[in-house]
């Protein structure tokens, strides 16, 4: 019973949080970064493995990212780029396989790329004081990288000095390197 109480917190928690997103990929190709991540992980929640394997390769300025499930063959994913924010932590920007911009998160890399956390933002009067960005309540649409950059730097420095202002999603340890 104790499992099933914290898969229903960490979903709970995730469906408290906003999500940050724009109409189009923002990031400029000048802000992207590389951080140390490659190879295939396993996905965890909480402590939980969630039987999703993730095989991570760069190409260029983005990490493509194959999923399988339960030991499925892998199918293209998403195309994550990154830049660094404060310490450890990364703004993500999350497009999927088609092409569509899915969202932006925070990520925390560790130990050479050995472990990844995956944030989500909170969405709140920071972000909707910035120009172009415009809220339902929840969810935060941005229109410019600059007012993007702006709140993820600030949720950064909020989530490294009292670890808050962003949601841990899941967790990716490191099985395989490339």
């Amino acid at each position: 019973m104790k499992l099933n109480s914290a898969l229903f917190a960490a979903t709970l928690a995730l469906l408290l949080t906003g999500c940050w997103t724009s109409e189009a990929p923002l990031m400029p190709d000048d802000a992207m970064d590389k951080p140390a991540l490659s190879g295939t992980y396993s996905r965890f929640e909480d402590k939980v493995f969630t039987g999703d394997r993730y095989v991570v390769s760069l190409e260029g300025d983005e990490l493509l990212v194959e999923h399988s499930e339960f030991g499925n063959a892998a199918k293209p994913a998403y195309a994550i780029t990154f830049d660094a924010l404060v310490d450890d932590l990364y703004l993500a920007q999350v497009v999927n396989a088609n092409g569509k911009m899915e969202a932006y998160r925070m990520f925390r890399i560790n130990d050479d790329g050995n472990e990844a956390v995956e944030m989500d933002f909170n969405c709140g009067e920071p972000e909707t004081a910035l120009p172009g960005v415009e809220s339902d309540g929840t969810d935060c649409q941005f229109s410019s990288y600059d007012s993007l950059k702006k709140a993820a730097l600030a949720r950064a420095a909020e989530y490294s000095e009292h670890e808050t202002g962003a949601v841990i999603v899941s967790r990716f340890e490191r099985i395989l390197s490339d």
